[in-house]
């Protein structure tokens, strides 16, 4: 049930007596005196807190009996009689400072009074238990996650931000963590949400936080950062000393709903959708934070052979065409994954077979001067060390594997094993700007949310090109591909 609730001036000449009073008899005349009476203690709290001198309009969401679900509502200053244009601001109990932004700073929007009913009610001391979410969590590991109804997350610290996730990626990890590899790491308490790759909309703000507002699209860094530590200081987010990180420790994205903090968050332009944006969040920030740091090793003429054309793949590739002149060579064991490469605008692709080792020499004239692997297990790490010419790199993304190498064979080789681990806010920040100018997309296959686990599914037995999307409560079919 649906009511809208439009009050009184109390000076009104037919303003009731008391202003829950009011509000009863509105209800009242609404409903033909059959609700006023079912109107609960919280609902009549929420009434008493309306400040009798300004004109309360709004809409209140009841449930069966009338128990109150959520309130958004705005509050008219009470200006003179006539005056057009009049400002708008959101509900505060009276007696309270105002918390919100006051009159020119934005209008009402409902985004804003589902965040302002979150601090009404934090004030009132009202319960709000059955604010209940859908949730990908963790329970065992070796066993599929759970699609479970959780709380929804809350405002804790003046720098936190709740997200509306709009998008959360799948990426390999995911797996690794069902697998416990993560475990000794991370240790997570079980059950967790999982979700390291996020992207949505602003739902409420901490008292300190000013970057972003209600409403935002915004795409979030992995780590939730200190910002006070000297790594944080000297601009490497990743190796932060304080850092959590949602999805891994913590929980994460595949939800309705997350937290973070205002460190997290990169501000987009609207026109964004997290659905098409989201897996740049981790799978897109590592592999640009990859490519970003052998920019200096590959001059125009250099040649750089890119292993596994997948999730992470697609993207180092497009980071390279859009960051250095140098010829790039993709190697996959899928034709799928090595037409996306040609689309993409590689120069060369090879199948991953026994012939590759002698193709790759030849096209690289000797071996490539950086190689990029993001499988890092099943065999490339041996693969990628060989395409290496004297005096090359050899860059690990992917994991999961070994690198096994001679301490002789790199000292009369000169050559470097280089570890790349998510990137920096800085690197997201550029990379989305690459991405709004259309020189870095994904290639994606959205799920709803509730499909999670067969997503994963398709991912670990390879029929997965591109990202994988998790979208709750997506529309249409469960499963487009883009």
């Amino acid at each position: 049930m649906v009511l809208g609730v439009r009050g009184r001036r109390a000076g009104d000449a037919s303003a009731k007596p008391g202003i829950v009073r009011g509000h009863t008899n509105a209800l009242s005349s609404a409903t033909g005196g059959k609700e006023a009476a079912r109107l609960t203690p919280v609902s009549k709290r929420i009434l008493g807190t309306l400040d009798g001198e300004r004109l309360l309009e709004g809409v209140v969401f009841l449930t069966m009996g009338l128990k109150i679900k959520s309130i958004a509502v705005g509050v008219r200053q009470d200006h003179a009689a006539g005056q057009a244009g009049a400002c708008h601001r959101p509900l505060r109990p009276a007696g309270h400072p105002a918390p919100f932004p006051q009159c020119g700073s934005g209008h009402w929007s409902p985004a804003r009074g589902r965040a302002d009913w979150e601090q009404v009610s934090r004030k009132l001391g009202i319960s709000n238990r059955e604010r209940a979410m859908k949730a990908v969590r963790v329970h065992r590991y070796h066993e599929d996650p759970h699609l479970d109804d959780v709380d929804e997350p809350r405002i804790d610290g003046p720098w936190d931000i709740i997200v509306e996730i709009g998008a959360a990626g799948l990426c390999r990890t995911d797996l690794h963590i069902v697998q416990g590899q993560w475990d000794a790491i991370q240790h997570p308490s079980l059950p967790y949400t999982i979700g390291h790759e996020n992207a949505g909309w602003v739902r409420e703000v901490g008292s300190a936080v000013g970057n972003v507002s209600p409403g935002d699209t915004v795409i979030m860094h992995p780590l939730v950062t200190c910002g006070l530590c000297l790594p944080c200081r000297s601009g490497q987010d990743s190796h932060c000393e304080n850092a959590v990180f949602p999805g891994l420790n913590v929980d994460g994205g595949m939800a309705q709903f997350m937290k973070t903090n205002a460190r997290a968050v990169v501000k987009l332009d609207p026109s964004m959708l997290p659905a098409d944006i989201a897996a740049l969040a981790d799978a897109g920030l590592t592999a640009y934070h990859a490519v970003r740091k052998a920019v200096p090793l590959l001059p125009p003429g250099a040649h750089a052979v890119v292993i596994g054309s997948g999730g992470l793949g697609h993207i180092g590739v497009q980071s390279l065409l859009a960051l250095t002149a140098a010829t790039v060579t993709v190697v996959d064991t899928s034709e799928a994954a090595l037409e996306l490469a040609r689309q993409l605008g590689a120069h060369h692709t090879v199948v991953s077979d026994p012939n590759a080792a002698a193709e790759l020499m030849d096209i690289t004239g000797g071996g490539a001067h950086v190689v990029f692997d993001f499988v890092g297990e099943h065999g490339t790490e041996a693969q990628g060390l060989a395409a290496l010419r004297n005096r090359g790199s050899y860059y690990t993304i992917g994991y999961g594997g070994k690198v096994e190498l001679e301490t002789l064979s790199i000292i009369s080789r000169e050559i470097n094993v280089v570890g790349n681990l998510v990137g920096t806010y800085t690197d997201l920040v550029e990379l989305m700007n690459l991405t709004a100018r259309g020189l870095v997309s994904l290639h994606t296959t959205v799920y709803d949310l509730a499909d999670a686990v067969q997503a994963m599914h398709d991912l670990d037995a390879g029929t997965l090109v591109g990202r994988g999307i998790l979208v709750p409560q997506a529309s249409g079919s469960s499963l487009q591909t883009h």
